[in-house]
């Protein structure tokens, strides 16, 4: 194995900042294998703020260890670091990213109440393609009909059937998919519900906090009883002027 440089390293990664994410990985990977993957880790690994200049040996002790590294390599990577921000910001962050990240990361698994959603929205997707098919066939029929009415002849009773029969499968499918469309309105509201009520649960709190009261009596308000006073909380800009239009304090 090739011996680490630091310093080349920092040049290495400073020049590379507009490389792919591929490329970057790549580089990182040398970091990674000189002071290892803890230490490295965006959130988890070695704290920059404790390896600052002005902190206490102990407390930079005890960030190496924490992440595994001698007090040496710990500095020493906490410098890399600094070297390799001190142009771009974050150009080391944008290269942890690359390495961390997974190119294509699994989706959340859905929960049994969203998979029973997109089931209904499904079979109601089915009902409208239906309900399209079928207009069309009513219009194309209504078509025929209104040209032999033209010219003075009526529509076959085999297709005037057709119609009927095309209509009252239309009314069937919109009935059933105006029924589903209520179902899955009344599942999404269920759904979203515990969300809304903690949004406006924070907003009282906040509103009680800014407004130096209680939830309760901010729970008593009405939205415009709340505006009233935020805007009563706001510096008065207005500038007034007397009849000459000289302004007025």
């Amino acid at each position: 194995m090739a011996t680490f440089n630091s310093t080349e390293y920092a040049i290495e990664v400073r020049t590379a900042f507009d490389k792919a994410a591929s490329s970057k990985k790549e580089i990182f990977e040398k970091a990674v294998a000189y002071f290892g993957v803890e230490a490295l880790r965006p959130k988890t690994g070695l704290s920059l703020r404790a390896m600052q200049a002005s902190a206490k040996p102990e407390t930079k002790k005890k960030a190496a260890d924490a992440v595994g590294l001698s007090l040496a390599m710990a500095e020493e990577l906490a410098a890399m670091i600094a070297e390799i921000n001190k142009d771009r910001v974050n150009v080391w962050q944008d290269f942890q990213r690359a390495y961390f990240k997974p190119e294509n990361p699994e989706p959340a698994p859905k929960t049994a109440e969203e998979i029973a959603i997109a089931e209904q929205k499904a079979s109601r997707k089915q009902l409208l393609d239906a309900n399209k098919v079928l207009a069309e066939q009513v219009a194309l029929i209504k078509a025929e009909k209104t040209v032999l009415e033209s010219q003075g002849k009526e529509l076959p009773a085999e297709r005037m059937a057709q119609l009927e029969k095309a209509e009252e499968a239309k009314k069937e499918v919109k009935a059933k998919s105006d029924a589903l469309k209520e179902k899955i309105d009344a599942m999404m509201l269920e759904k979203n519900l515990p969300a809304q009520i903690k949004k406006v649960t924070d907003f009282r709190k906040a509103m009680a906090k800014f407004l130096k009261t209680n939830e309760y009596t901010v729970g008593d308000m009405t939205v415009n009883e709340i505006l009233k006073h935020l805007n009563a909380a706001m510096p008065c800009t207005t500038s007034w002027v007397d009849e000459d239009g000289n302004k007025v304090d």
